[in-house]
């Protein structure tokens, strides 16, 4: 539906009214079955983001059409949620809204009052975004270091098992609250028991999955720090329970000293990053300094709108510049050294929770901006769980995180384990729909010998048209 055809109706009366108006002829007014909202109201949430909502229709409506400048783009079916995000638009633009309600019959009303908002400046750099995906990568997580491969033995029966189930991927956690391998610039993580660390297990587990023909990108949980005193100056009073404190460089820093090293001592095939975000509210001394330095504002009272409802651009900022420049430090830090290396990330902007109406329309979560990340060439792609969350929900997150990417297909649909035909059916439907998207499967741990049978039976049949990694001799040996 284009709104102009409302605004030629309206012109095309104005004309006869005017050629008429001599002859003091009456012409009754458009009537509409259906009384447009009584207001609308428009809040810019970041440079490409503006947050919709608008007052009940007067006498009820089935639905909502939204507008922006004359030509609808979204529908809202959903009476308790009268709020639409519009997501990829230009910074620094310009644009009009209005909102047309409508009854079960189809009947419309005239459009709403319109109102008139422009985005914010662009704070990302307008980096070319790499293009990379995921294409024909099956990944499973690797979660349990204890037990998935901390010896040789486990190492040798996890990569067994699945590449027995069709993976050609997997991904180890080695940052969580510790590394799991030897650093010099952080202890080791507590599920890798001293006995064990001398042989460094994660060199291990890369070069024979690497002889097997499987990839690995080591998983970084990025700013969890649990409930350790782990590294407490990157954790002051008031920082989210159980997160390192996003807006400190010195934890920037450390961050990025751990990517880099994990790329230069081991040859890895691609970095993944998780818990790349604030992780709630901070009510540090420093950051409510920080705040009303930057903006003259009190964080708390923020805060509290936010909660309530939509907070002011300042506090999504706030937010979203410190997780935008640990992820820009994380990634400088593996481009400098290993240019063509895939870095990929779990994000949950979008929304969470199971509450439809309220938090998956949410355009933003803990600042995190992962559409910006890829097109700025920050990241190559995201990793986005669909299983598990009513369809409609999926539906939206799915359309969402499509339409904030410039190339869809950097998108990674991630499922949980649940019964082994039902996993098997859930990603062969999202291999139909994205052929080109990889998948990856939360968690190793989960998959009994009948997931990979289903697997290896069902979505995983058909081998890649190309392998992945060429199965390699280990590090130092003599190929004869």
């Amino acid at each position: 539906m284009d709104l102009r055809q409302y605004s030629s109706k309206r012109a095309l009366l104005r004309s006869i009214l005017w050629l008429i108006s001599p002859l003091s002829v009456i012409i009754p007014s458009v009537a509409f079955a259906v009384s447009p909202p009584s207001s609308v109201s428009a809040a810019v949430v970041r440079s490409t983001q503006v947050h919709l909502s608008w007052s009940p229709a007067p006498g009820g409506a089935a639905g909502y059409k939204i507008f922006r400048d004359e030509t609808q783009i979204g529908i809202q079916t959903d009476l308790s949620a009268l709020a639409y995000a519009d997501v990829r638009l230009n910074p620094s633009t310009t644009y009009t809204y209005t909102v047309i309600a409508y009854d079960s019959s189809g009947a419309v009303s005239s459009p709403s009052i319109s109102v008139t908002i422009k985005t914010l400046a662009s704070v990302i750099p307008t980096n070319a975004s790499t293009n990379r995906t995921f294409d024909r990568k099956r990944a499973v997580y690797l979660e349990q270091v204890e037990a998935d491969w901390v010896t040789p033995a486990m190492a040798d029966n996890t990569l067994s098992r699945a590449k027995s189930g069709g993976f050609n991927v997997v991904v180890p956690l080695v940052w969580w609250v510790g590394t799991y391998w030897p650093s010099q610039y952080a202890p080791w993580g507590s599920y890798v028991a001293s006995q064990y660390r001398a042989s460094d297990p994660l060199k291990y587990l890369i070069e024979k999955a690497h002889s097997m023909g499987i990839e690995v990108h080591p998983w970084l949980a990025v700013a969890y720090r649990g409930g350790l005193n782990l590294f407490p100056e990157f954790a002051p009073s008031g920082t989210p329970t159980n997160f390192f404190d996003v807006h400190n460089p010195g934890f920037q820093q450390l961050m990025a000293n751990l990517a880099g090293e994990l790329v230069t001592k081991y040859e890895v095939d691609g970095i993944h990053l998780d818990f790349v975000r604030t992780g709630g509210e901070c009510n540090s001394s420093s950051c409510i300094q920080e705040y009303r330095q930057k903006y003259g504002k009190d964080l708390a009272a923020d805060y509290a709108q936010a909660r309530s409802s939509w907070g002011p651009p300042s506090l999504y900022e706030f937010e979203e510049t410190p997780v935008r420049s640990l992820v820009r430090a994380i990634s400088d830090s593996v481009r400098s050294l290993k240019p063509s290396l895939p870095i990929s990330a779990y994000v949950l902007d979008g929304g969470v929770g199971n509450n439809e109406a309220s938090n998956y329309t949410l355009p933003y979560i803990q600042g995190q901006n992962s559409g910006a990340w890829v097109n700025g060439g920050l990241v190559d792609v995201i990793a986005r769980s669909m299983y598990g969350i009513p369809t409609t929900v999926a539906q939206w997150l799915y359309e969402f995180h499509r339409r904030t990417l410039n190339n869809p297909e950097q998108l990674i649909l991630v499922s949980d384990v649940h019964a082994p035909e039902a996993l098997a059916q859930t990603l062969t439907s999202w291999q139909q729909r994205d052929p080109n998207t990889g998948l990856i499967v939360y968690r190793y741990k989960d998959l009994t010998d009948a997931h990979l049978t289903a697997l290896k039976n069902g979505p995983f049949s058909t081998a890649p048209s190309s392998d992945l990694v060429a199965p390699r001799a280990p590090t130092g040996a003599t190929v004869r």
